[in-house]
């Protein structure tokens, strides 16, 4: 009993330091991301001398940031979302777990 309470909770400590690590990533990803958003959105496209096809490159590319902070954000609040299994599989096998 005391055994498999022990294994429990050691089960339970290693998910969680798996948890804190993927967080940490997130965390910086967005960091990064949001980073990205502030710099475009300071950019005077005036000053810049973009053209309306510039511009059309730069909506897309906020988008395609939106969309990925948005999966981000997604993953982070379902554990067992597909970024999550698949990284908490990686993380078990460099780690000699299965």
């Amino acid at each position: 009993m005391v055994a498999a309470f022990e294994a429990s909770l050691a089960n339970m400590t290693s998910r969680q330091q798996q948890l804190i690590l993927t967080i940490e990533e997130k965390e910086r990803e967005i960091q990064r991301l949001k980073s990205s958003l502030e710099r475009r959105q300071s950019m005077d496209p005036k000053q810049n001398g973009d053209s309306q096809g510039d511009l059309e490159d730069e909506d897309e590319e906020e988008r395609q940031i939106t969309s990925s902070l948005l999966t981000l954000l997604m993953s982070l609040s379902n554990p067992s979302s597909p970024a999550h299994t698949n990284k908490d599989h990686r993380e078990g096998i460099s780690n000699g777990v299965n």
